[in-house]
């Protein structure tokens, strides 16, 4: 299912779930996005091109010309592909067990007004409070295009609740 420069990257990795999260991915990846575009998976060529470095390694992926948009996101055993038909999306997820004291990084990464309400939390709902900010600026940050370019403490989420 992947394409040659993805073979390359996958060869020069190591075994482990980092290599195994890349072929999954990347094959996922192909495999919905033929189901939407009622082609075969060997058709589908998602690009990836970082607009701050023309790295093609990284950025947000798309299909050149392609009627649909999608976003991914992963994290351990978990794999998370969003496809629209219409505008853009982003979307990503993460394990709470990665974020240890959220504090610090609460301080550096929500607006004056997520932190402020971030500390007006009972300690103990605090980690899950700041999973749920984190994960909606990441998503917001990828329909941007700017991905982790943009700075977090500018991007506010502190919208309504799902």
């Amino acid at each position: 299912l992947l394409g040659p420069d993805e073979r390359r990257r996958l060869a020069a990795l190591p075994d482990g779930p980092v290599r195994d999260t890349f072929l999954t991915s990347r094959g996922a990846q192909r495999l919905l996005l033929a189901a939407y575009l009622g082609t075969g998976p060997e058709a589908v060529e998602p690009a990836r091109d970082c607009g701050h470095c023309d790295d093609p390694r990284h950025g947000r992926p798309y299909l050149p010309g392609g009627p649909v948009d999608f976003s991914v996101s992963h994290t351990d055993s978990w794999l998370l592909l969003a496809v629209v038909g219409t505008g853009r999306v982003g979307a990503d997820l993460d394990a709470l067990s990665h974020r240890p004291d959220t504090g610090r990084l609460a301080a550096i990464a929500l607006t004056p007004d997520e932190l402020r309400a971030h500390r007006a939390l009972p300690a103990g709902q605090r980690r899950a409070a700041f999973l749920t900010a984190w994960v909606r600026k990441e998503a917001a940050m990828k329909v941007s295009g700017l991905g982790l370019a943009a700075p977090p403490p500018k991007v506010d989420v502190s919208g309504a609740r799902a």
